[in-house]
């Protein structure tokens, strides 16, 4: 069920009075409510529309609501939909066989309205909540498969690089020493995935790990600046700070924004070409500082694009330009981390002109003093 489309709720009853004295009920309740008068016409109904919540009638001709009930369970498509029975009587027999067909609940007739509704309500959250935590779960394996792939060939590729300058040391100290460095930035790599490992592991819980404070920016784009230098040389990359504000200091989270601004210098050393520049610059935005991080690389594609920018995909892990082993975890972390921050990251790109992230930070006052 989308979050944000209206959910579709199909009423099944032989009797048309009943289906309308139902929909009256829910009418106000913003769903989008459809019926059938049969199990037959039901199922055809079915085959055109998806369903998120179905209110059924036991006793029906032709197909009752028991035998109704049997197909859409086996059904692959239809087995996960919420079935509540409507039954004339609180019969024991008859509540005991539907649940045990599959159904969630059931409402006996005369409808009250405000047990009628409360009850749609709860089954429908609960589908939402299901789905959610299903959505969740294969987007975390995914994200595994991808760390997993991702740190065996860091590791593999350190490891290698300390060999080649082990071998060559006594011959060739300048090709050893650049293995040593290749190998430095490597092991500098694995250690920015171990750290988007370790923030990742807090995203379940970050409304009681927020810390909320006045920051300096501009100390925290340095500090990055300085973790990621080393790889940055490796490929004579100048990474270039600029500040076009009055103040350097904003409210956030010092970790979540130093993981965020780390995430996106890597991306840009990364998808950077030899020889190039990378500009972090701040400026002021009205209430706002703007930071922007913008690298003239490779530059994405229209579908890169849409992977980034929906933090319900995990974004597939990709080489950089000199052959480095892709994070794919960081972009989902600071898309998160900047929700909780009540802004996005914007992001424009054009293949083999660059790239920019584009976030934004409410500034901080002489009101928020007491938040150092």
């Amino acid at each position: 069920m989308n979050t944000n489309s209206t959910p579709k709720i199909l009423i099944i009853d032989d009797i048309s009075q009943n289906v309308q004295i139902a929909a009256n009920i829910l009418k106000d309740d913003n769903y989008n409510i459809t019926y059938a008068l049969s199990g037959r016409m039901a199922l055809e109904k079915m085959k055109r529309i998806s369903i998120d919540l179905i209110l059924l009638d036991i006793m029906m001709p032709d197909m009752n609501g028991f035998e109704l009930c049997s197909i859409l369970k086996a059904n692959p498509e239809t087995s996960e939909i919420p079935i509540i029975f409507l039954t004339a009587k609180a019969d024991i027999d008859n509540i005991s066989k539907g649940f045990s067909l599959g159904a969630v609940d059931y409402i006996t007739k005369p409808f009250n309205g405000n047990e009628l509704r409360a009850r749609v309500k709860t089954h429908l959250n609960l589908k939402q909540a299901k789905e959610s935590l299903e959505q969740a779960n294969f987007f975390k394996n995914q994200l595994l498969s991808i760390i997993g792939h991702d740190l065996r060939g860091l590791v593999g590729n350190t490891n290698t690089l300390f060999q080649m300058a082990e071998l060559t040391f006594e011959k060739s100290p300048e090709k050893a020493k650049k293995f040593l460095s290749l190998g430095k930035e490597s092991a500098a790599n694995i250690l920015v995935t171990l750290e988007n490992l370790l923030e990742w592991g807090r995203i379940d819980n970050l409304d009681s790990n927020f810390d909320l404070r006045k920051n300096n920016i501009l100390e925290s784009i340095n500090c990055c600046v300085v973790l990621l230098k080393n790889i940055a040389k490796n490929k004579n990359i100048n990474i270039i700070v600029k500040q076009n504000c009055e103040s350097d200091f904003a409210l956030f989270d010092k970790r979540m924004i130093d993981t965020v601004i780390r995430n996106l210098i890597a991306n840009a050393i990364k998808f950077s070409k030899e020889d190039s520049e990378i500009h972090l610059t701040v400026k002021d935005q009205e209430s706002y500082l703007e930071v922007t991080v913008k690298d003239y690389g490779i530059g994405m594609t229209e579908s890169k694009l849409s992977q980034i920018n929906d933090f319900g995909k995990a974004a597939t892990s990709e080489d950089g330009t000199s052959g480095e082993v892709g994070f794919g975890l960081g972009m989902q972390i600071v898309n998160k981390f900047l929700e909780q921050h009540d802004t996005k990251l914007k992001v424009t790109s054009q293949l083999d002109q660059g790239t920019s992230c584009i976030f934004k930070l409410q500034k901080a006052t002489h009101m928020h003093q007491q938040l150092l």
